[in-house]
């Protein structure tokens, strides 16, 4: 998940709020199994915004900037009493590209764009005690290096060498795409072998090899490690992964998460999850702030501005975020299906629709069956040019 589309590999830009497959053809999307799960890894990135912590802020402010930005066009700093109905498409559209630079609408996207560094930034690091602990906690710096966050880091052993990675968003999400992709992988691509079909997840587990690939897996590896062979690692990984996503601090979340599973007894998904709607580490940490009363606030103090299509737009979005906030909240499996294939991810965007798929040779206007439209699209890019 990054935030720059010229990027020639494969990604969900946060801020274009489009998924980038600069690998495949629009053919090999709607027709290749692999092309597929690489969409549908991508895809959950564009889910865990919707329905994530840092997703929350980032709408409220993107949302927000829109409306600010709007009335700081119209009128300048001098707001009157009395507001005209607004435009923004209009307003966002014609817009001198310099006209937000020393705004405080400026500096709030800033702000926003630091904290975005840290949650993607952090690389995994050689450890070098011969007698490592499990978790250590380090500074992760912000890709400008104006700021820093310190992160739970777990000791993870990969291709024969011991690294600290640093449990960031970043890490969290990554865990989590790969697992539905692998997921996806096993139960739709298939080879033979003695007259038998078996499920073929090769080429994921071949990129193994390669020493980046620890941010994907190093959650995943350590539930292996804890839970008995007859545990589904995948369901489990997912699941915790999207616990934590959903707290304040979700790489504490994750370490106090593996803490619980070690003392589990007995160590079932069902005893997992009531222990955690037990558990008072949760009670000021997770889904805060609420998702529907967070948003919310926005129509009540913004809304009242707008043209009706506009309020109509940005109402029916918010009404959108907040279901998929509560689906995931009441189902900590919601993502989590064994025998994933194209109709649960229908499914799924009928939910929470879809974001464009620009491939190396066009976009795609429908996948799955499901007629990609996302009006909202074009409000995103705008204001993040007029910001940047």
């Amino acid at each position: 998940m990054l935030n720059n589309s010229s990027q020639s590999y494969n990604h969900f830009d946060l801020f274009e709020w489009t998924i980038y497959l600069p690998e495949f053809t629009k053919d090999q999307v709607e027709n290749e199994v692999y092309a597929q799960s690489v969409l549908i890894h991508e895809y959950i990135h564009y889910c865990q915004q919707l329905s994530s912590t840092f997703g929350r802020i980032f709408l409220k402010n993107i949302i927000t900037s829109l409306l600010r930005a709007s009335i700081f066009i119209r009128y300048g700093p001098n707001v009157p009493s009395q507001i005209d109905n607004l435009n923004i498409r209009d307003l966002i559209t014609n817009a001198s590209p310099y006209i937000l630079i020393n705004s405080d609408i400026k500096k709030d996207h800033e702000d926003l764009m630091e904290e975005y560094e840290i949650i993607t930034a952090g690389e995994p690091f050689p450890v070098t005690s011969h007698d490592p602990e499990l978790f250590v906690y380090d500074k992760v710096f912000s890709k400008s290096r104006n700021t820093s966050h310190v992160y739970p880091h777990i000791l993870a052993e990969f291709l024969g060498s011991k690294y600290y990675v640093p449990l960031s968003e970043r890490v969290i999400y990554e865990n989590m795409a790969r697992q539905i992709q692998r997921n996806y992988l096993q139960f739709n691509n298939q080879r033979q072998e003695n007259l038998i079909y078996r499920p073929d997840t090769e080429i994921i587990d071949s990129l193994r090899n390669n020493t980046g690939e620890v941010i994907y897996v190093c959650v995943h590896d350590e539930i292996k490690k804890i839970l008995p062979d007859t545990e589904d690692i995948s369901a489990w990984t997912i699941a915790i992964c999207q616990i934590s996503l959903l707290c304040r601090l979700p790489g504490d979340a994750l370490k106090h998460l593996f803490d619980m599973l070690r003392s589990l007894n007995p160590k079932k998904m069902e005893v997992f999850l009531q222990s955690c709607t037990t558990d008072v580490f949760f009670n000021d940490n997770y889904n805060v702030p609420n998702m529907q009363e967070y948003l919310n606030d926005i129509m009540l103090e913004h809304s009242k501005y707008l043209v009706p299509q506009e309020r109509i737009l940005i109402h029916d979005f918010i009404k959108r975020v907040v279901a998929i906030s509560n689906a995931v909240n009441s189902n900590k499996l919601y993502f989590y299906n064994a025998q994933m294939n194209q109709k649960d991810f229908f499914a799924f965007m009928n939910s929470f629709g879809c974001p464009p798929i620009i491939c190396s040779d066009g976009e795609l206007k429908s996948i799955f069956g499901y007629d990609i439209q996302n009006p909202l699209r074009e409000y995103f890019v705008k204001i993040y040019k007029l910001l940047s």
